[in-house]
């Protein structure tokens, strides 16, 4: 009996529930870059009107989202929706013959 869960029997929810949010918290992180793009970073921050923490995050999600397999997903997903609204908006009977200017007309 070595799990110490098992002996006041089950899981505590404390515990997993700390587990869980220690996974968002924050972590620091010392990144070499050249002192140009630091430079550049901060005034695309200030016309953003956002913060250069902020900014990072925001590039680096979308370089992870950017990745070659969520490209893929993000097709896959489009195509689908496409393929989805094809299907609803098939009409299996003529609407009748129509004039070009009735093609073409707008409204008053």
């Amino acid at each position: 009996m070595n799990d110490p869960t098992l002996a006041m029997g089950g899981p505590i929810p404390l515990l997993d529930n700390i587990s869980t949010h220690l996974e968002m918290l924050p972590v620091k992180t010392t990144i070499d870059r050249p002192e140009e793009t630091l430079h550049r970073a901060k005034i695309a921050a200030a016309q953003r009107k956002t913060t250069l923490k902020d900014l990072v995050i925001v590039g680096l999600t979308h370089a992870m989202e950017s990745s070659p397999e969520a490209l893929e997903i993000k097709r896959r997903e489009r195509a689908e929706m496409l393929s989805a609204a094809l299907s609803a908006g098939r009409n299996s009977s003529p609407v009748g013959r129509l004039r070009r200017a009735e093609l073409y007309e707008r409204p008053a």
